[in-house]
């Protein structure tokens, strides 16, 4: 099992940030392509996703190979591609080279996410690894996308991509505190995941299910706010407590830990995501939509920490948790061309209540790969506990 110091901490939580710059920048990229000569908003929009498409690809695919590859070697060598392309983005403006710096980006974005997953699964308690570095990158992410439109409005619309650029090169010389190979638990060495097919499929089913909706519900947001006569600085202050509220999820998932199993608080976290979901885009008012906001954004890490900690305890060599990580990003990304294509059919309320239904849904189709994750779990803190009392029983004997 691999001990994880403050260094290693702030090692992962550089490594998360960089991998996912495109992802939580993604509003302020889109428009600063916009920006480009003879690029339109819509293209520019294609070229935002086409990156997150390749922080999902990349990450899936580099988990099947975590057993060759040097982790730390390929954390630094990812976080290198992703600067260079961030950079080369403010200096071009044909699309096609834009496409190809932007999946670049989306590449390197991804072999670091593998890494970071594989060793917050090493851990053996990733639940409260994964609330430490989302309250952490919370309130980073707070500060780097107040400061963006800042640097934007004094050097102009590309110079976000050479902020970007130097954010992600100097997040990566923090990575250096990484473990050079895989460090896992010696009961999960070469172990295959056959056994574990339908758990893991239960798993990766429920959060199709749950992340659509995250994304497609964060995607309508704003414009539900709209609807309801929300005014700008209304909204403004609406997404800052969001997004306060998400550190505070994550700290509860720090407390909370693995004591009342896994079953119980992400069962309840998915049902609570679809309530936030309704609330956001069925309330008629003020105070209800603020609630779903709110409830959103305190949600959304608690879940995530225990959604990816499930998937670490399935698989403690890191491929399933690496794996959702990045899968994760697809569902999300579709979500809101479902969202849009459901309003079209009907009211937003009752969208909202399909998102609920939907969650819950999620909810109940989950239940058997906690389960499996919880007696794993049980499982190995037992082989973990028996092989550290051998060495007390070897120097009793020898005194």
């Amino acid at each position: 099992m691999q001990k994880l110091h403050n260094g290693g901490l702030i090692s992962l939580t550089a490594s998360m940030m960089t991998a996912l710059m495109g992802a939580y920048a993604l509003p302020y990229v889109v428009g600063a392509l916009a920006k480009k000569p003879g690029l339109p908003l819509a293209g520019a929009g294609w070229i935002g996703g086409i990156h997150i498409w390749a922080i999902a690809m990349a990450a899936c695919l580099t988990s099947f190979l975590l057993k060759r590859i040097p982790w730390r070697g390929t954390a630094i060598a990812g976080g290198m591609l992703a600067g260079i392309c961030w950079g080369m983005c403010g200096l071009e403006t044909r699309p096609a080279a834009l496409i190809a710096y932007q999946i670049g980006a989306g590449i390197g974005g991804g072999c670091m996410l593998t890494v970071v997953s594989a060793v917050v699964a090493g851990t053996g308690d990733s639940e409260r690894i994964y609330g430490r570095v989302y309250t952490i990158m919370s309130l980073a992410f707070a500060a780097i996308l107040y400061a963006l439109p800042l640097v934007q409005e004094r050097f102009g619309s590309d110079s976000l991509f050479s902020a970007i650029a130097l954010t992600v090169f100097a997040m990566t010389l923090a990575v250096t505190a990484l473990p050079r190979t895989k460090v896992v638990a010696d009961t999960a060495v070469n172990e295959s995941l056959r056994d574990r097919r339908v758990p893991i499929g239960c798993l990766f089913v429920s959060m199709t299910l749950v992340y659509a909706m995250f994304g497609g519900c964060y995607a309508y947001s704003e414009q539900a706010a709209v609807t309801i006569g929300l005014s700008s600085s209304g909204i403004g202050w609406v997404f800052a407590l969001s997004t306060a509220a998400a550190t505070v999820g994550a700290l509860l998932a720090v407390a909370l830990g693995t004591t009342a199993g896994r079953t119980v608080p992400l069962v309840t976290g998915t049902v609570l995501a679809g309530t936030a979901d309704y609330l956001i885009l069925a309330s008629h008012g003020v105070t209800g939509y603020g609630a779903g906001m709110v409830l959103y954004g305190a949600v959304t890490m608690f879940f995530n920490s225990y959604a990816y900690g499930a998937a670490a305890a399935l698989d403690p060599q890191g491929r399933v948790v690496a794996a959702l990580q990045g899968y994760s990003l697809i569902p999300y990304a579709l979500g809101a061309g479902l969202i849009g294509t459901l309003t079209t059919h009907l009211s937003m309320g009752n969208v909202g209540l399909v998102c609920l239904l939907i969650n819950i849904a999620g909810a109940v189709i989950v239940v058997p790969a906690l389960m499996v994750a919880d007696r794993r779990s049980q499982d190995f803190r037992s082989s973990r506990d028996a092989l550290a009392g051998i060495p007390r029983e070897v120097k009793a004997l020898k005194s």
